[in-house]
């Protein structure tokens, strides 16, 4: 068994910079670690699963298009500047695999307390809460995340973070998510993403990237 999973991931030297973040909020990780999930850790869309992760995937698409970039694109710029305005974290506590039938009710067995405590520390890494500009929680509108959705609708609001609820990021989903981002959603996306790509020292133009300084 491996170390439990992070709480918050980021994207390589992300926790380095000061550039703006949207926090995406899944519902739990597909994994066979055990225990909470605690601290900041860094995910890797490059090696393991991290390729075909249409979770991953759907979220970078989305963000890119503001700036006029595909999936792709977005990667290669992010992996070139060693960071990424998307960081990562999920409603709830646990892991639970995908070979798991019967998720619902593991799930609505999570004690309140536990909710409580993880996303008490979700918010407790104040610098990095500190640069989140934008919280998206993704595909937990049903009834066992309730609990998370509430808490998490609370805390936002009481550490001035916008937050929007968009259907879960995976590719059938595109369309509908798009149609969840209100022009507020969409116009504190696109400045997070273009603050990145000022942020950098390289941008994509013309289907290559070139120097920031050139471009922007």
């Amino acid at each position: 068994m491996g170390e439990a999973h992070p709480a918050i991931a980021v994207y390589g030297k992300t926790l380095e910079k000061d550039f703006d973040l949207v926090l995406v909020v899944g519902r739990e990780p597909n994994s066979d670690n055990p225990g909470f999930s605690t601290g900041i850790d860094t995910y890797d869309f490059d090696h393991g699963k991290g390729p075909r992760c249409a979770f991953w995937n759907s979220s970078y698409g989305i963000a890119g298009q503001t700036i006029g970039l595909t999936t792709r694109e977005l990667k290669v710029l992010c992996r070139q500047q060693e960071c990424s305005p998307i960081a990562y974290a999920d409603a709830l506590p646990i892991t639970l695999p995908n070979s798991v039938k019967n998720k619902f009710r593991a799930r609505l067995a999570i004690a309140d307390e536990d909710i409580e405590r993880h996303l008490t520390h979700l918010f407790s890494h104040q610098e990095f809460m500190r640069r989140v500009g934008l919280v998206l929680l993704s595909g937990i509108e049903t009834p066992e995340f309730q609990r998370s959705f509430r808490l998490f609708d609370a805390l936002c609001q009481k550490h001035g973070k916008m937050v929007r609820n968009v259907p879960f990021f995976f590719g059938n989903n595109v369309p509908k998510i798009k149609q969840a981002l209100d022009e507020e959603a969409i116009a504190a996306l696109t400045l997070i993403m273009k603050k990145f790509r000022r942020a950098g020292r390289f941008s994509w133009d013309g289907g290559s990237l070139v120097p920031a300084s050139v471009s922007n």
